[in-house]
């Protein structure tokens, strides 16, 4: 019986992969912010030069958490559901349980909110720390990783 071979993710596709993610999303919620509000935070320097500095301050830490909020529901919805966010389909790759299956939605939470709030020092232990698995810290508590999605072509050259 033959059995699939799991390649891990490049860092660099990973970090990749986030980057659409960010991008996508940042987009996509200050789009709503500015039918909703009339502004989004990108634009409150420019347009509203009377804001005060309090205001100001309030007002982007509010869109802050809200980005925040939506980037850890965006991964950790997407990646339980499939594997896989935007960024990562793009570049065909998904995250699994250390045995390339599918994980909870516990471990999509956890690993989500890893990259979603801390992660600079998420990478940085990963890292430092790091194992041939390729973890950052929040997927080491998640028993999670990053794979290489093959199409059944591709796997089939593996196998």
């Amino acid at each position: 019986m033959y059995e699939n071979k799991i390649t891990l993710a490049k860092w660099s596709h990973r970090f990749l992969a986030w980057l659409i993610d960010i991008i996508l999303v940042s987009v996509v919620v200050h789009l709503i912010s500015y039918v909703i509000f009339g502004t989004s935070i990108l634009m409150i320097g420019l347009k509203n030069l009377s804001f005060n500095f309090d205001a100001r301050f309030f007002y982007f830490i509010g869109f802050g958490l809200l980005d925040d909020v939506v980037y850890l529901f965006y991964w950790a919805i997407l990646e339980k559901r499939s594997g896989q966010s935007i960024g990562k389909m793009v570049l065909k790759i998904k995250t699994t349980d250390l045995h390339g299956q599918s994980i909870s939605f516990r471990d999509s939470i956890v690993q989500s909110f890893g990259k979603t709030f801390l992660l600079p020092i998420d990478v940085i232990v990963g890292w430092i720390f790091t194992n041939k698995n390729r973890q950052r810290l929040f997927n080491k508590i998640s028993d999670t990783i990053v794979i290489k999605q093959f199409s059944s072509d591709e796997a089939k050259l593996i196998i």
